[in-house]
Protein backbone atom coordinates (compact mmCIF):
# COMPACT_ATOMS: atom_id res chain seq x y z
CA UNK A 1 0.00 0.00 0.00
CA UNK A 2 1.48 3.57 -0.95
CA UNK A 3 1.95 5.78 2.06
CA UNK A 4 -0.78 8.84 2.31
CA UNK A 5 1.76 11.95 2.39
CA UNK A 6 1.01 14.47 5.95
CA UNK A 7 0.06 17.05 3.88
CA UNK A 8 -2.40 19.58 4.27
CA UNK A 9 -5.40 19.05 1.73
CA UNK A 10 -6.64 21.97 -0.31
CA UNK A 11 -9.45 23.36 0.52
CA UNK A 12 -10.78 25.12 -2.61
CA UNK A 13 -11.50 24.76 -6.21
CA UNK A 14 -11.52 27.43 -9.22
CA UNK A 15 -15.32 28.60 -9.88
CA UNK A 16 -13.69 28.57 -13.56
CA UNK A 17 -13.03 25.13 -13.61
CA UNK A 18 -15.60 23.96 -16.21
CA UNK A 19 -14.52 26.81 -18.36
CA UNK A 20 -10.75 25.59 -18.23
CA UNK A 21 -11.21 22.46 -19.43
CA UNK A 22 -13.56 22.99 -22.39
CA UNK A 23 -10.86 25.64 -23.75
CA UNK A 24 -7.90 23.14 -22.76
CA UNK A 25 -9.37 20.66 -24.94
CA UNK A 26 -10.06 23.06 -27.84
CA UNK A 27 -6.17 24.42 -27.75
CA UNK A 28 -4.94 20.69 -28.02
CA UNK A 29 -6.97 19.54 -30.85
CA UNK A 30 -5.87 22.93 -32.48
CA UNK A 31 -2.30 22.78 -31.93
CA UNK A 32 -2.80 18.77 -32.97
CA UNK A 33 -1.87 17.72 -29.26
CA UNK A 34 -4.69 15.19 -28.88
CA UNK A 35 -6.11 13.67 -32.66
CA UNK A 36 -8.26 10.87 -31.31
CA UNK A 37 -10.69 9.57 -28.90
CA UNK A 38 -8.78 7.05 -27.57
CA UNK A 39 -6.38 10.27 -26.77
CA UNK A 40 -8.54 12.58 -25.73
CA UNK A 41 -11.00 10.10 -22.88
CA UNK A 42 -7.14 8.91 -21.62
CA UNK A 43 -6.40 12.54 -21.34
CA UNK A 44 -9.64 13.60 -19.61
CA UNK A 45 -9.14 10.58 -17.17
CA UNK A 46 -6.18 12.85 -15.92
CA UNK A 47 -8.36 15.57 -14.39
CA UNK A 48 -5.90 17.88 -15.00
CA UNK A 49 -8.50 20.86 -14.78
CA UNK A 50 -9.20 19.83 -11.36
CA UNK A 51 -5.53 19.84 -10.62
CA UNK A 52 -4.87 23.39 -11.72
CA UNK A 53 -8.59 24.62 -10.10
CA UNK A 54 -6.90 23.18 -6.80
CA UNK A 55 -3.29 24.87 -7.08
CA UNK A 56 -4.95 28.21 -8.68
CA UNK A 57 -8.39 28.59 -6.33
CA UNK A 58 -8.43 32.13 -7.25
CA UNK A 59 -7.52 33.47 -10.30
CA UNK A 60 -9.82 34.53 -13.16
CA UNK A 61 -10.88 32.61 -16.15
CA UNK A 62 -8.25 33.37 -18.50
CA UNK A 63 -5.01 32.39 -15.92
CA UNK A 64 -6.59 29.44 -14.90
CA UNK A 65 -7.13 28.28 -18.80
CA UNK A 66 -3.49 29.52 -18.94
CA UNK A 67 -2.61 26.63 -15.79
CA UNK A 68 -4.80 23.86 -17.59
CA UNK A 69 -2.71 24.05 -20.76
CA UNK A 70 0.51 24.55 -18.93
CA UNK A 71 -0.35 21.22 -16.92
CA UNK A 72 -1.36 19.53 -20.05
CA UNK A 73 2.17 20.72 -22.24
CA UNK A 74 4.13 19.39 -19.37
CA UNK A 75 2.26 15.34 -18.90
CA UNK A 76 1.77 15.12 -22.84
CA UNK A 77 5.47 16.19 -23.46
CA UNK A 78 6.58 14.07 -20.38
CA UNK A 79 5.24 10.85 -22.16
CA UNK A 80 6.57 11.69 -25.34
CA UNK A 81 9.77 10.16 -23.43
CA UNK A 82 8.12 6.33 -22.58
CA UNK A 83 9.22 4.50 -25.70
CA UNK A 84 10.03 0.55 -25.66
CA UNK A 85 13.62 2.05 -27.38
CA UNK A 86 14.61 5.76 -27.05
CA UNK A 87 18.09 4.81 -29.26
CA UNK A 88 16.61 5.52 -32.51
CA UNK A 89 14.90 8.73 -31.75
CA UNK A 90 17.66 10.51 -29.73
CA UNK A 91 18.59 12.90 -32.32
CA UNK A 92 14.78 14.05 -32.56
CA UNK A 93 14.47 14.43 -28.62
CA UNK A 94 17.45 16.97 -29.07
CA UNK A 95 16.19 18.47 -32.05
CA UNK A 96 12.69 19.41 -30.80
CA UNK A 97 14.41 20.07 -27.11
CA UNK A 98 17.00 22.56 -28.87
CA UNK A 99 13.85 24.33 -30.96
CA UNK A 100 11.65 24.98 -27.53
CA UNK A 101 14.54 26.46 -25.95
CA UNK A 102 15.16 28.66 -28.94
CA UNK A 103 11.72 29.52 -28.44
CA UNK A 104 12.18 30.71 -24.87
CA UNK A 105 14.70 33.22 -26.40
CA UNK A 106 13.01 34.39 -29.63
CA UNK A 107 14.08 32.56 -32.45
CA UNK A 108 11.59 30.51 -34.40
CA UNK A 109 11.64 26.78 -35.10
CA UNK A 110 14.77 25.68 -37.88
CA UNK A 111 12.47 23.48 -39.63
CA UNK A 112 8.30 22.20 -39.79
CA UNK A 113 6.50 22.57 -36.30
CA UNK A 114 5.93 19.67 -34.10
CA UNK A 115 2.68 19.90 -32.23
CA UNK A 116 5.29 20.55 -29.37
CA UNK A 117 6.97 23.75 -30.59
CA UNK A 118 3.66 25.09 -32.31
CA UNK A 119 2.20 24.42 -28.77
CA UNK A 120 4.73 26.04 -26.42
CA UNK A 121 5.64 28.92 -28.57
CA UNK A 122 1.50 29.66 -27.56
CA UNK A 123 2.60 29.16 -24.12
CA UNK A 124 5.12 30.91 -23.60
CA UNK A 125 3.78 34.28 -25.15
CA UNK A 126 0.72 34.04 -23.32
CA UNK A 127 3.18 33.54 -20.00
CA UNK A 128 5.35 35.83 -20.57
CA UNK A 129 2.99 38.85 -20.96
CA UNK A 130 3.06 42.11 -18.37
CA UNK A 131 5.83 40.26 -16.71
CA UNK A 132 8.56 42.14 -15.59
CA UNK A 133 12.15 41.49 -17.25
CA UNK A 134 13.45 39.80 -14.42
CA UNK A 135 10.44 37.01 -14.09
CA UNK A 136 10.98 36.54 -17.74
CA UNK A 137 14.72 35.72 -17.42
CA UNK A 138 14.17 33.41 -14.69
CA UNK A 139 11.31 31.80 -15.98
CA UNK A 140 13.34 31.32 -19.58
CA UNK A 141 16.05 29.62 -17.41
CA UNK A 142 13.67 26.68 -15.45
CA UNK A 143 12.32 25.69 -18.72
CA UNK A 144 15.55 25.81 -20.51
CA UNK A 145 16.55 23.97 -17.72
CA UNK A 146 13.54 21.75 -17.91
CA UNK A 147 14.20 20.94 -21.52
CA UNK A 148 17.90 20.23 -21.87
CA UNK A 149 17.12 17.79 -18.62
CA UNK A 150 14.61 15.64 -20.58
CA UNK A 151 17.16 15.70 -23.53
CA UNK A 152 19.58 14.71 -21.15
CA UNK A 153 17.86 11.65 -19.40
CA UNK A 154 16.87 10.70 -22.91
CA UNK A 155 20.71 10.26 -23.80
CA UNK A 156 22.10 9.08 -20.64
CA UNK A 157 19.05 6.86 -20.36
CA UNK A 158 21.45 3.72 -21.24
CA UNK A 159 24.91 5.32 -20.55
CA UNK A 160 24.37 6.21 -17.15
CA UNK A 161 21.46 3.35 -15.49
CA UNK A 162 22.10 3.75 -11.94
CA UNK A 163 22.21 7.10 -11.07
CA UNK A 164 24.03 8.11 -7.57
CA UNK A 165 21.38 10.15 -5.00
CA UNK A 166 22.81 13.61 -5.84
CA UNK A 167 22.91 13.03 -9.62
CA UNK A 168 19.34 11.74 -9.21
CA UNK A 169 18.16 15.37 -7.40
CA UNK A 170 20.48 17.25 -9.88
CA UNK A 171 18.30 15.71 -13.03
CA UNK A 172 15.31 14.62 -11.68
CA UNK A 173 14.95 18.26 -10.39
CA UNK A 174 15.36 19.29 -14.11
CA UNK A 175 12.79 16.91 -15.39
CA UNK A 176 10.32 17.76 -12.61
CA UNK A 177 9.59 20.56 -14.15
CA UNK A 178 8.67 22.34 -10.71
CA UNK A 179 10.92 25.56 -10.70
CA UNK A 180 9.06 26.51 -13.77
CA UNK A 181 5.71 25.58 -12.25
CA UNK A 182 7.04 28.37 -9.24
CA UNK A 183 7.92 30.67 -11.86
CA UNK A 184 3.95 30.30 -12.69
CA UNK A 185 2.54 30.76 -9.50
CA UNK A 186 4.18 34.45 -9.66
CA UNK A 187 2.63 34.53 -12.98
CA UNK A 188 -0.87 33.59 -12.25
CA UNK A 189 -1.50 34.88 -8.77
CA UNK A 190 -0.33 38.34 -10.18
CA UNK A 191 2.41 38.92 -7.66
CA UNK A 192 6.09 39.16 -8.34
CA UNK A 193 8.17 39.87 -4.91
CA UNK A 194 10.87 42.21 -5.17
CA UNK A 195 14.18 40.93 -5.31
CA UNK A 196 15.17 41.65 -1.66
CA UNK A 197 12.60 39.11 -0.85
CA UNK A 198 12.50 36.67 -3.10
CA UNK A 199 16.44 35.78 -2.64
CA UNK A 200 15.80 35.85 1.09
CA UNK A 201 16.17 32.98 2.83
CA UNK A 202 13.27 31.99 3.64
CA UNK A 203 11.41 32.11 0.25
CA UNK A 204 14.58 30.31 -0.92
CA UNK A 205 13.66 27.54 1.05
CA UNK A 206 9.85 27.82 0.86
CA UNK A 207 10.66 26.99 -3.43
CA UNK A 208 13.28 24.68 -2.84
CA UNK A 209 10.37 22.14 -0.92
CA UNK A 210 7.66 23.68 -3.21
CA UNK A 211 9.72 22.43 -6.20
CA UNK A 212 11.12 19.23 -4.49
CA UNK A 213 8.18 17.47 -1.94
CA UNK A 214 5.78 17.42 -5.64
CA UNK A 215 8.34 15.36 -7.39
CA UNK A 216 9.44 13.49 -4.51
CA UNK A 217 5.73 12.26 -3.83
CA UNK A 218 5.09 11.88 -7.49
CA UNK A 219 8.35 9.03 -7.89
CA UNK A 220 6.12 6.63 -5.12
CA UNK A 221 3.10 6.96 -7.11
CA UNK A 222 4.73 6.37 -9.79
CA UNK A 223 7.58 3.98 -9.19
CA UNK A 224 5.84 0.71 -10.33
CA UNK A 225 5.37 2.35 -14.19
CA UNK A 226 8.64 3.69 -14.18
CA UNK A 227 10.49 0.47 -12.81
CA UNK A 228 8.77 -1.72 -15.84
CA UNK A 229 10.52 0.78 -18.17
CA UNK A 230 13.74 0.97 -16.56
CA UNK A 231 13.63 4.81 -15.39
CA UNK A 232 16.48 5.25 -13.02
CA UNK A 233 15.48 8.70 -12.00
CA UNK A 234 12.87 7.89 -9.32
CA UNK A 235 14.15 8.28 -5.98
CA UNK A 236 12.43 5.02 -4.77
CA UNK A 237 15.07 3.11 -7.29
CA UNK A 238 17.64 4.61 -6.19
CA UNK A 239 17.53 4.50 -2.20
CA UNK A 240 16.26 0.60 -3.01
CA UNK A 241 19.53 0.61 -4.32
CA UNK A 242 21.75 2.61 -2.36
CA UNK A 243 20.31 1.95 1.32
CA UNK A 244 16.65 0.87 1.37
CA UNK A 245 16.36 -2.94 0.49
CA UNK A 246 13.02 -3.13 0.29
CA UNK A 247 9.69 -0.89 -1.35
CA UNK A 248 8.29 -0.55 2.13
CA UNK A 249 11.41 0.94 3.60
CA UNK A 250 12.42 3.10 0.81
CA UNK A 251 8.69 5.05 0.99
CA UNK A 252 8.87 4.85 4.86
CA UNK A 253 12.43 7.11 4.20
CA UNK A 254 10.25 9.45 1.67
CA UNK A 255 7.67 9.49 4.24
CA UNK A 256 9.59 11.17 6.70
CA UNK A 257 11.53 13.10 4.70
CA UNK A 258 8.31 14.45 3.24
CA UNK A 259 6.78 15.56 6.69
CA UNK A 260 10.02 17.14 7.69
CA UNK A 261 9.86 19.09 4.32
CA UNK A 262 6.29 20.11 4.68
CA UNK A 263 6.34 20.87 8.35
CA UNK A 264 9.08 23.51 7.77
CA UNK A 265 7.37 25.02 4.64
CA UNK A 266 4.51 25.65 6.87
CA UNK A 267 6.97 27.40 9.85
CA UNK A 268 8.28 29.20 7.12
CA UNK A 269 5.10 30.57 5.42
CA UNK A 270 3.77 31.68 8.39
CA UNK A 271 6.95 33.90 8.88
CA UNK A 272 6.38 35.47 5.97
CA UNK A 273 4.62 38.98 7.29
CA UNK A 274 7.97 39.23 9.81
CA UNK A 275 10.08 38.54 7.22
CA UNK A 276 8.33 41.37 5.53
CA UNK A 277 8.32 43.97 8.45
CA UNK A 278 12.37 42.50 9.05
CA UNK A 279 13.43 43.55 4.97
CA UNK A 280 11.50 47.14 5.29
CA UNK A 281 9.05 46.45 2.41
CA UNK A 282 6.13 48.40 1.71
CA UNK A 283 2.76 47.57 1.71
CA UNK A 284 2.82 46.53 -1.78
CA UNK A 285 5.60 44.63 -1.58
CA UNK A 286 4.38 43.06 1.48
CA UNK A 287 1.25 41.74 -0.65
CA UNK A 288 3.58 40.52 -3.41
CA UNK A 289 5.25 38.48 -1.14
CA UNK A 290 2.60 37.05 0.97
CA UNK A 291 0.55 36.25 -2.35
CA UNK A 292 3.24 34.82 -3.54
CA UNK A 293 3.42 32.37 -0.41
CA UNK A 294 0.07 31.70 -0.21
CA UNK A 295 0.38 30.23 -3.96
CA UNK A 296 3.36 28.29 -3.29
CA UNK A 297 1.32 26.52 -0.88
CA UNK A 298 -1.70 26.08 -2.65
CA UNK A 299 0.34 24.17 -5.44
CA UNK A 300 1.80 21.65 -2.92
CA UNK A 301 -1.16 21.48 -1.31
CA UNK A 302 -3.41 21.00 -4.52
CA UNK A 303 -0.86 18.58 -5.89
CA UNK A 304 -0.66 16.40 -3.47
CA UNK A 305 -4.89 16.05 -3.64
CA UNK A 306 -4.73 15.55 -7.57
CA UNK A 307 -2.05 12.75 -7.21
CA UNK A 308 -3.97 10.48 -4.90
CA UNK A 309 -7.04 11.02 -7.13
CA UNK A 310 -5.51 10.83 -11.00
CA UNK A 311 -6.08 8.14 -13.39
CA UNK A 312 -2.57 9.18 -14.41
CA UNK A 313 -0.78 7.08 -11.73
CA UNK A 314 -3.52 4.21 -11.17
CA UNK A 315 -2.58 0.80 -11.96
CA UNK A 316 -4.92 0.13 -14.48
CA UNK A 317 -3.59 2.92 -16.38
CA UNK A 318 -0.16 1.39 -16.85
CA UNK A 319 0.26 0.66 -20.17
CA UNK A 320 3.31 -2.43 -20.73
CA UNK A 321 6.73 -1.19 -21.08
CA UNK A 322 6.55 -2.80 -24.28
CA UNK A 323 4.30 0.00 -25.57
CA UNK A 324 4.87 3.55 -26.06
CA UNK A 325 3.17 5.53 -22.61
CA UNK A 326 1.78 8.24 -25.68
CA UNK A 327 -1.25 8.15 -27.87
CA UNK A 328 0.53 10.40 -30.84
CA UNK A 329 4.03 10.84 -31.69
CA UNK A 330 4.51 14.93 -31.11
CA UNK A 331 8.21 14.71 -31.98
CA UNK A 332 6.91 14.69 -35.23
CA UNK A 333 5.82 17.11 -37.43
CA UNK A 334 2.38 17.75 -38.05
CA UNK A 335 0.35 17.59 -40.19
Amino acid sequence: MLPQFDIPSSERSNTYRGDAEQANLLWLREHGMLRSEAATERYRSWRLADLSSRCWPTVGRADLVLAVDLKAFYFLFDDQFDRPDLTGITDRVRSVCDELCAILHGRGSAGRETPLTAAFADLWRRARHGMTPAWRARAAHDWERYFCAQSYEALAHDRYPEPALDEYYAVRGGTAATESVLDMVERLVHAEPPGLAWHSPHLRLLRKTAAEVPFITNDVYSCAKEAARGDAYNLVAVLRRTGASSLSEATSQIERLVRQSVHRFFVLHDELPTVCADLLLDQAQTNAVLAYGEGLANWLRGHNDWMMTTARYAAASTRSAAEPGYDDDLLAPWP
